[in-house]
């Protein structure tokens, strides 16, 4: 049985195809970008927030605008002397009795602690703090316009240590300028914080993640794969002629 003569273009054509469908396909990944930062702002001239008591936590709200990310960092300027016990951990926010306006509920997702610089003295300064990355222990969705509640807090005593979290002199603008503070004395279980309105004294955060839903640039290999797919099909148009 005779078989039709094959067409150089049309097997060239189909071969690039498949190599422009392969480069698209394996590089479809999110780099890590900014979400929210207050890291530039001015620091207060006081000290910062001081943990010294048991079980006591303080949290930074932050709205998130149109678009939804993966989790990759929270970034917070904080210290210690010794062995204090730390923990972070992000919450919901909701209304609650003690607050003016919706405060921190329920747990969502917690962080590993990064290992931090020992400031040696027991009155720490701005100067003490360093910008240390908390990662989040689950792959969790920060959705689009909501408000989230990221949290610090110790389990220790005066005795075993002091850990501090730095905070601005106010609450400045852009990208997504994060929101109102609150405390715990109750490692959660109670929140007091400032009303409406009032940003002075936020704590120095930086939200990072990846933007999911978004289009993916090709990557510098896949824009190679790219060139080398038509190659064939250019060398079978030349023979043809």
């Amino acid at each position: 049985m005779l078989r039709p003569p094959l067409n150089p273009s049309l097997n060239a054509l189909k071969l690039a195809s498949i190599i422009c469908l392969s480069s698209f396909t394996t590089s479809a990944s999110y780099a890590d970008s900014l979400i929210i930062s207050s890291l530039n702002q001015t620091a207060d001239t006081g000290s910062p927030s001081l943990f010294t008591q048991l079980d006591q936590e303080s949290a930074q709200k932050f709205h998130m605008g149109a678009q939804r990310y993966r989790l990759t960092s929270i970034i917070a300027r904080v210290g210690k002397n010794r062995s204090p016990l730390v923990f972070a951990e992000l919450r919901s926010s909701d209304t609650q009795a003690n607050l003016p306006t919706a405060g921190p509920t329920g747990i969502l997702t917690t962080f590993t602690i990064p290992t931090l610089p020992n400031a040696m003295t027991d009155n720490l300064t701005a100067a003490n703090l360093s910008d240390a990355a908390f990662t989040p222990n689950t792959n969790f969705i920060l959705e689009a316009n909501t408000d989230y509640w990221f949290g610090i807090g110790t389990f220790s005593s005066a005795d075993s240590g002091i850990f501090g979290w730095g905070f601005t002199d106010g609450n400045g603008a852009a990208p997504g300028a994060p929101n109102e503070i609150a405390g715990s004395g109750s490692a959660g279980q109670a929140w007091v914080g400032p009303g409406p309105g009032d940003k002075s004294g936020a704590f120095f955060i930086e939200v990072r993640g990846e933007l999911l839903g978004g289009v993916t640039a090709p990557e510098p290999s896949s824009m190679t794969l790219l060139s080398l797919a038509f190659l064939p099909l250019a060398i079978a148009l030349r023979r043809r002629r």
